[in-house]
């Protein structure tokens, strides 16, 4: 741009002089009508263009400037829209080989200031492709442990890492834009601010080991079936009562009613949900989801109190009330009802996600479909959701005297739990986190 610039002002001084003179002949010091016009619009078009040459060398200078400050050699956290495009890049952009989207990072990162310590290896699996990026990005900048909210795949399917020695900590970035319970804003709404708990975060990776501070808030001791099919309401409907019963155990009816429906309204409207044309519509009752469901809800325990009356023995899956329940949503009062849960459970099917869980926190929540019995739910430091741990079991023969005695775990994903959605936000409150008890999780 600047040559462009330059050169039009050679241009601009030089074009009068095309025809041998500036002077008229016999009228010294008068210029041609005609070459004085062309002069002066010649000499208005370069400067103008001179004059944006220099704003965007000014600009670039600054904005390259700008781009490699990091936390190690600059003014502080790299900005915040740079940051924001590199993180959705790496986890919304599509490419047939997930390889190349990770490989094609490395050259922006390196302007950034990032570290790359290996170069591009096709013949790397993609496990650990993968772990080598998440890598130098959090030695570079600690709060990219944000990214921990893409462990774990989102579908029922074999581990998806082929390197069956990948730490379960490496983010799975194929399917990152599938998320169900993380909005955007929970993963890019913080970056390029600092924070009074920025002071706080500590993450290491070592020997293929993650080390960073967390807080148990309960372990999971019931989790829903997987749902059958897509249409069997029936199925579903009594998958879904074991789950409210057990909640029953732990949580008095009234707080059921609110910490459920909030689960279903996120379902419902999550972000990442964009269903196919005319595939799964989301239906104009649905935008009443959480009110809607809170009535469901009280035709659940309804039906569930009279199918009690009517039975002479306990019930065993609760078929009863399924049928009676069955018959109040076919009210045609209550048809808007059926329609959120016929809805609920395409969204449930289509997301694989074991929706209700039970905590002896006394939370419920949506855990993803490999969690399991005595699971933990656990806040970590700098990432924006709940996450489900699991402690590995080590065989005792194994162990070596001077091995580290603190227990070892696996990191399944990301779990929804009301209450504790949006860590990072500036208006989170803070006093749930005071209360807890924090230590160290190693994860491998």
């Amino acid at each position: 741009m600047a040559n462009i610039a330059a050169v039009g002002c050679i241009v601009a001084f030089y074009l009068p002089l095309a025809n041998g003179s500036l002077e008229k002949p016999g009228n010294s010091g008068i210029l041609y009508p005609l070459e004085l016009i062309v002069s002066i619009l010649a000499w208005v078009f370069f400067t103008s263009w001179m004059m944006v040459g220099f704003v965007a060398v000014a600009k670039s200078s600054k904005g390259l400037a700008k781009l490699k400050a990091t936390p190690e050699t600059g003014d502080g956290i790299a900005d915040n829209q740079t940051l924001t495009g590199v993180l959705r890049a790496l986890r919304e952009r599509q490419a047939t080989n997930p390889k190349d989207k990770s490989f094609a990072m490395h050259g922006v990162l390196a302007n950034l200031g990032v570290n790359i310590s290996r170069p591009a290896n096709l013949n790397e699996s993609l496990g650990k492709v993968y772990e080598n990026l998440f890598t130098d990005l959090v030695r570079w900048q600690p709060s990219l442990v944000t990214l921990l909210v893409d462990v774990g795949a989102v579908v029922s399917e074999p581990p998806w890492l082929p390197d069956p020695d990948c730490p379960s900590w490496v983010p799975d970035w194929r399917y990152a834009a599938q998320r169900v319970w993380v909005e955007p804003r929970h993963i890019y709404g913080h970056l390029g601010r600092k924070s009074s708990s920025d002071a706080d975060l500590k993450v290491m990776i070592q020997d293929g080991e993650l080390t960073i501070e967390g807080a148990k808030i309960g372990s999971l001791t019931h989790t829903s079936s997987e749902l059958f099919t897509e249409s069997d309401l029936r199925t579903n409907l009594t998958i879904l009562s074991r789950g409210l019963f057990d909640l029953r155990q732990h949580l008095p009816v009234s707080d059921i009613y609110d910490g459920v429906a909030r689960v279903a309204f996120s379902i419902l409207h999550s972000r990442n949900y964009e269903p196919q044309p005319k595939a799964y519509p989301i239906h104009p009752t649905v935008q009443n989801a959480a009110e809607k469901f809170d009535g469901f809800l009280l035709l659940f325990f309804k039906s569930h109190r009279d199918a009690q009356k009517l039975s002479l023995v306990p019930l065993q899956d609760d078929y009863q009330a399924i049928l009676l329940l069955m018959g109040e949503l076919n009210a045609p009062d209550n048809s808007d009802l059926l329609e959120v849960i016929n809805i609920l459970f395409k969204c449930m099917y289509r997301r694989q996600q074991k929706l209700f869980v039970s905590a002896d926190g006394g939370h419920a929540g949506a855990a993803p479909t490999h969690a399991e019995l005595g699971d933990e739910i656990v806040l970590l430091r700098g990432v924006p959701v709940p996450m489900i741990a699991r402690q590995k079991r080590e065989d005792p023969k194994r162990r070596r005297d001077y091995d580290d005695p603190m227990p070892r775990y696996a990191l399944i994903g990301p779990a929804y739990v009301p209450g504790y959605i949006g860590l990072l936000d500036p208006d989170f409150d803070r006093t749930k986190l005071d209360r807890l008890e924090w230590k160290e999780y190693k994860f491998r």
